[in-house]
């Protein structure tokens, strides 16, 4: 795979306040985050990409509802056997981060949390922070297509797989597939409810 010629042979501290930051969504699109610090006066809060990474036991998911991007927007939840892939950057010290826990509205919207990720050929393990929005699974929001195209445009600029977040893009239209499924059962079941209780005789 041409994205694994960019893992960095360079070894990394495991200290967990090594500075290093693992993005999986929207901030892995340069211009995108360049465009959301210019408006909000701030710096851009990242120096040069590390490594690619990824992160054991999680998958990709549009759970939690922007209202910046009037949509979903990328989340990680628990998965075991799955990998989210992305990027580890290092940040332009306390500043960068504070510029990050504004876009990602920590704490409030997404939370900084602690993660370890695998980096160098995918054997090396790491510390870094990460931003995850952490509520119920099942709440999934359809994301705009403005979204999913700065999403597509930021992976493939690292050279990763698209194909995880088109999955999670999917499992929406399956879920409101079953939704609607459960639905019209439920109408079914009403309307037959109904005939039969004016059908009775006493």
């Amino acid at each position: 795979m041409q994205a694994s010629k960019e893992f960095t042979n360079r070894h990394l501290s495991e200290d967990e306040d090594n500075n290093l930051y693992f993005a999986y969504g929207s901030n892995l699109n340069k211009k995108d985050l360049k465009d959301w610090a210019r408006i909000n006066n701030k710096d851009y809060p990242l120096k040069d990409k590390v490594s690619l990474a990824y992160l054991p036991d999680n998958r990709l998911i549009f759970n939690h509802y922007s209202t910046s991007r009037k949509g979903g927007a990328l989340n990680i939840v628990e998965s075991p056997e799955d990998k989210v892939h992305g990027v580890l950057f290092e940040v332009k010290g306390e500043e960068g981060w504070e510029s990050l826990d504004k876009k990602e509205g920590h704490p409030y919207a997404y939370e900084r949390t602690k993660v370890k990720v695998f980096y160098g050929q995918g054997d090396k393990p790491v510390t870094a922070i990460t931003y995850v929005k952490k509520n119920k699974m099942d709440d999934l929001h359809g994301p705009k297509c403005s979204y999913i195209k700065v999403l597509l445009k930021g992976y493939k600029n690292h050279g990763l797989n698209v194909g995880p977040v088109k999955k999670a893009i999917k499992a929406i239209a399956e879920a409101k597939a079953k939704e609607q499924k459960q639905k019209s059962r439920s109408k079914r079941a009403e309307a037959k409810e109904a005939s039969e209780q004016l059908n009775i005789n006493i």
